[in-house]
């Protein structure tokens, strides 16, 4: 995303240009300055291409920026770089990828693209151009289905009906067209203004159409004859805007400094809106026709009754002029649009302003709600579109053309977005697109843990609300919801099948969950004290551990207990080795237990202060414990014997993990850093900085190639293990984020947060997939002209 430091650190493109022309030849010369430096030359060449891929994505040009990070791998890798050498590509690449929604570019236009609206069912793209044509494109791929050749002139705007049945557009040619949307054919041709024809509107329930023009005069038509039925003005200046209310009783034109309300029974004025030191952009009724919002040059946005046109407020704030204004599907927000380079969001109850939307790097001409009401698209002269979350401000994504952007539109169901530019272009946007796959939102309380299925289709979620609930993946639809705890749960864990869910609660008890059905199978009391974590064990038993430092072993099928064991320090948890047959428990004091189901067990002492947490290696021969005091301690299981105690940390250690070959470790502490070392000797191999607050999780991907972090500054990161560089942040959580938990693939990271809310991302688990997906995003895409003539 584009911020106030990537401005002040981007360089002109020429200056880069100019770089890489000098590196090239310097690398050209390679003979006279030596092997190094050529490899020199080449890796400066790969950064000033990673540079270029960076700037693009921030100006929401992510096919672009694909292109440009793929040639800074392939200059690389083609000059055998090491992977240390071209991390900047490869999070370049990562970033670029990540964020790109781009699905389509609609491309066939002569001229700029006017606007650009999906037909009322979301299926098919309707666009104007300059070049006289309105095209008509597939929303799902972008394809080309038709041109509508009639108009002699400019096509400026477009509104389907009522049904979405037809299309009318109106033209720099003087006339208007009604379109049948099913055959493309020509219903009738409204000819008989002296100039263009700027706007028009359908009757909600009548035969009738109205066209404005910029010859000061509104014409209504009967909508299947083209008759004309009457003229209502001159007015002193051009009409630019026209609409029914949606009663269909009131007619609302917009003439500049003549805003007037008529009546549609027989056209007679009914009243004006004055009180606008300067003249009208826009105006639009709500959705109920209870109110209408003029938008206003002189930097304000006021609200009227209908009733007889009563002011009711005045929203100001902004530093331009206001272009645009727009209420929400339920009528109780409205967005405004400014050439202060921002749009706001107030509420429309009490003129309140809700929130600032800053970012444009130039004036705003439109901004619309989503049909949700959660986001705002805008559109802007700095050639992006973005969206935005309305109710934190965070922007969501950044769309780029290569000129003014005209127009930005959500579809129906809020999930794309389409655009319409000065570059000739228009371009269709999935929101489902990119680094977030689906944020799961339900629980009513922060989530405490997030856990995968063995098969990888569904997650679990746990929460401070007393329920557990299960997603699906891919779509983050909510399949199940296990309620009947009477207090927090804190984990929630698959049975190795898949088929069941195993809860624990702060009321103490284990709950049993069969998935298909959400219904509890077993509710196993076991304490009367919370438990703070739950193993499953081979053959249908469950390890539960209370608040007291009480570990006991049920036999799920029967509720009957197996065993218990009472420590005398407080234990925060247990974890099991992969065969089920041994489990470490951990707690205050300095306690690491090892003990299996024949109830043996045997202390292995870390310190006096708190272990906060464990892990085994693969093969359950190593256990490492990490300590209130930053040290770890790696045993030799089968010996009891400590085979390293290392200070690794200054902080408190949360998390520890190994890799797949069991060789490095990650910690994540309280340092606001992780750190990579070596489970033999405890040499640091990296640090992993960036994060603002303290590490709560640390995890390998599968492959052992990367790092996901999650903390409590509210952002998860993925890091390169090879070079210690962040390589993507998954940022958009309003609260810190306490678990997080890979997909078996690597292919997906899912993390709760205290805001609630679990988060699934596409992620990937290796270079070499990474660049394979980038190569299926392009296609057959080039690099924009302005691009190619420089590389």
């Amino acid at each position: 995303m584009k911020n106030t430091l990537s401005r002040q650190c981007r360089l002109p493109v020429w200056g880069v240009v100019v770089v890489i022309i000098v590196v090239l030849m310097l690398a050209g010369l390679g003979f006279s300055y030596g092997f190094e430096q050529k490899r020199l030359a080449v890796k400066v060449q790969s950064l000033a291409l990673s540079y270029l891929s960076t700037q693009e994505r921030n100006q929401g040009n992510s096919v672009d920026a694909i292109l440009l990070a793929l040639k800074a791998m392939a200059v690389a890798e083609d000059h055998g770089l090491q992977a240390s050498q071209h991390a900047d590509a490869e999070a370049a690449l990562y970033a670029a990828v990540v964020n790109n929604k781009e699905l389509a570019t609609l491309e066939g236009h002569k001229g700029r693209v006017n606007d650009a609206l999906f037909t009322t069912n979301g299926r098919r793209i309707v666009t104007l151009g300059e070049d006289h044509s309105v095209r008509v494109w597939l929303s799902q791929t972008g394809q080309s289905l038709v041109v509508l050749k009639g108009h002699s002139g400019d096509v400026v705007s477009a509104r389907f009906s009522p049904g979405g049945q037809s299309l009318l557009t109106t033209s720099a040619d003087k006339t208007a067209i009604i379109w049948d949307v099913i055959t493309q054919e020509k219903i009738t041709v409204l000819a008989g203004h002296d100039a263009t024809v700027s706007a028009s509107a359908f009757h909600p329930n009548l035969p009738v159409v109205v066209t404005a023009s910029q010859d000061k005069t509104v014409k209504v038509w009967q909508r299947d004859t083209g008759q004309l039925i009457k003229t209502v003005g001159p007015f002193k200046d051009r009409v630019s805007d026209v609409q029914f209310s949606s009663n269909g009783l009131e007619l609302l034109i917009v003439a500049w400094e003549q805003v007037h309300v008529y009546s549609t029974e027989n056209y007679g004025l009914q009243y004006a809106l004055s009180g606008h030191e300067r003249g009208v952009f826009h105006a639009a009724y709500d959705a109920s026709g209870k109110y209408i919002v003029t938008a206003s040059y002189d930097g304000s946005a006021k609200l009227w009754g209908t009733q007889g046109g009563q002011l009711q407020r005045t929203f100001e704030g902004h530093q331009g002029g206001v272009r645009f204004a727009n209420f929400s599907d339920d009528g109780q927000l409205l967005v405004t649009a400014s050439d202060d380079w921002s749009a706001k969001v107030w509420l429309v109850e009490n003129g309140a302003l809700k929130v600032t939307l800053k970012g444009h790097q130039g004036g705003v001409s439109q901004a619309r709600f989503s049909q949700k009401n959660g986001q705002v698209v805008t559109a802007s002269v700095d050639g992006t579109a973005r969206v935005w979350d309305v109710n934190t401000a965070e922007q969501m994504a950044i769309h780029g053309h290569a000129g003014k952007v005209l127009s930005a539109r959500f579809s129906p169901g809020g999930r794309r977005v389409v655009t319409a530019s000065a570059d000739g272009s228009a371009k269709i946007w999935d929101e489902r697109r990119g680094q977030v796959r689906a944020t799961l939102e339900g629980h009513r309380g922060h989530l405490w843990d997030v856990q995968l299925s063995p098969d990888g289709q569904t997650v679990v979620t746990a929460s401070f609300d007393g329920t557990a609930k299960v997603w699906h993946l891919r779509s983050g639809q909510l399949l199940q919801t296990f309620e009947g705890h009477t207090g927090i749960v804190r984990k929630a864990l698959f049975s190795s099948d898949g088929l069941h869910v195993v809860t624990a609660s702060y009321d103490g008890s284990v709950g049993v969950w069969e998935v298909s059905t959400g219904r509890r199978l077993a509710n196993i009391q076991v304490s009367q004290k919370r438990l703070v974590d739950v193993a499953l064990l081979p053959e249908g038993v469950v390890l539960a551990v209370d608040d007291d430092g009480v570990v006991s072993r049920w036999h799920v099928a029967t509720g009957k207990k197996l065993s218990e064991h009472e420590y005398r320090q407080k234990v925060h948890g247990v974890v099991v080795n992969r065969a089920g047959n041994q489990w470490a428990i951990y707690g205050d004091g300095g306690l690491l237990v090892l003990a299996n189901a024949d109830g043996r067990s045997r202390a292995l002492k870390v310190g006096d202060v708190t272990v906060w947490h464990a892990t085994w290696s693969e093969d359950g021969q190593t256990l490492i414990g990490v300590d209130e005091l930053g040290v770890a301690s790696v045993w030799d299981v089968e010996a009891g014997v400590s085979l390293l105690v290392k200070q690794i940390h200054q902080d408190k250690i949360f998390s520890v993990a190994l890799d797949p070959t069991g060789q490095w470790v990650v910690t994540g502490s309280r340092d606001n850093t992780a750190k990579i070392w070596s489970v033999d000797t405890g040499e640091i191999k990296a640090t992993l900085e960036g994060h603002k607050d303290r590490i709560y999780q640390a995890l390998f991907s599968p492959s052992g190639h990367q790092i996901a972090t999650a903390s409590r500054d509210g952002v998860a990161r993925i890091w390169s293990v090879a070079t210690g560089n962040t390589i993507a942040t998954l940022s958009g959580h309003r609260s810190g984020i306490s678990a997080l938990a890979y997909s078996a693939d690597g292919q997906w990271v899912v993390t709760g947060s205290w805001d609630k809310t679990a988060r699934i991302w596409r992620v990937f688990p290796d270079v070499s997939a990474l660049l394979e997906y980038a190569r299926v995003v392009v296609g057959e895409r080039k690099l924009a002209p302005r691009l190619q003539a420089k590389f």
